[in-house]
């Protein structure tokens, strides 16, 4: 009696495609796009929309650059490890805003204050960009998306990772009231 072979073996002999493997491909493309893509997209979007939840009037051009300079000014605190980790936990399209014109320093320019973090930003900001909000409220409200998004414990490394005045302010961005 003939050995059974089996299915697996089968299909990697005449060349079919595994049905699991033919599930992964659908979910990856549906109508000819990739689902990352759109994922990613809406999960971006869902940032933008939770940054201008927090500030009301604030449109969503002014959300994403005031994510994309707290972004920036963070990653310039932290080592190349705690950026991998924390990216990690980004959205792909976010995370490209992380890296975008990023040369990582042998040692991370850690600011020695809340106020240093902030002219931070404002250099990460540019001249072309004009928020009509207060910087920090506006630095506080991404902050609170970020606790909001990424897990916990990565939190809890990013802000050890900070000098210890900023890391005071960033705790205290996650009580509004503690704010004024």
């Amino acid at each position: 009696m003939p050995q059974k072979i089996p299915e697996k073996l089968t299909e990697k002999i005449s060349g079919k495609v595994p049905n699991t493997q033919k599930a992964r491909i659908k979910k990856v493309k549906k109508n000819n796009q990739i689902v990352v893509f759109e994922k990613t997209v809406q999960k971006s979007k869902q940032w933008i929309k939770d940054i201008q939840s927090e500030i009301s009037f604030l449109k969503p051009t002014d959300a994403y650059h005031l994510l994309r300079a707290v972004l920036h000014a963070l990653r310039d605190q932290l080592n190349i490890n705690e950026s991998a980790h924390l990216t990690a936990q980004l959205p792909l399209l976010i995370r490209g805003v992380y890296y975008e014109c990023w040369n990582p320093p042998q040692k991370p320019h850690k600011v020695a204050s809340k106020d240093e973090f902030l002219n931070s930003v404002l250099d990460h900001l540019g001249p072309a960009v004009e928020l009509h909000i207060d910087l920090q409220e506006g630095v506080a409200s991404v902050w609170r998306v970020l606790f909001r998004h990424i897990s916990e414990g990565e939190m809890k490394d990013v802000v050890h990772s900070l000098s210890p005045s900023l890391r005071e302010f960033v705790i205290r961005t996650q009580d509004p009231e503690m704010m004024n």
